[in-house]
């Protein structure tokens, strides 16, 4: 899978910030990248794809943790979670085989309401 994701910051020391890191953008993509590992590495496909507010808080909480000298973060998320086409083709099948079943349900519950 693809993530796409944001993190938001404000330099609020740049001569501290630039004096700890030689490329301090990269140190803090990299940084963001084992947030990001960390916080989506242990949930299931389910939860990723149903819980993106409580994923953007436990990302927004492993960054402020990190307590990077020289920046402030404000806040950090998920903006777009890409499957890849195998996956999506299962999702989809098992999206329409649990509408199907709805269907059926409700089928079977008008006709009893019928006789």
């Amino acid at each position: 899978m693809r993530i796409n994701a944001v993190c938001n910051y404000r330099v609020i020391d740049a001569p501290l910030w630039l004096a700890q890191h030689r490329r301090p953008d990269e140190y803090l993509y990299h940084e963001f990248q084992f947030a990001i590992r960390a916080v989506i590495g242990g949930k299931s496909m389910d939860h990723l794809l149903s819980d993106k507010q409580k994923i953007d808080e436990e990302l927004s909480a492993v960054m402020r943790e990190k307590r990077l000298q020289g920046i402030e973060l404000n806040n950090a998320g998920m903006k777009d979670l890409i499957l890849p086409s195998e996956i999506r083709t299962i999702l989809t099948k098992v999206v329409e085989a649990e509408k199907s079943a709805q269907a059926n349900n409700i089928r079977r519950r008008e006709e009893t309401a019928a006789t």
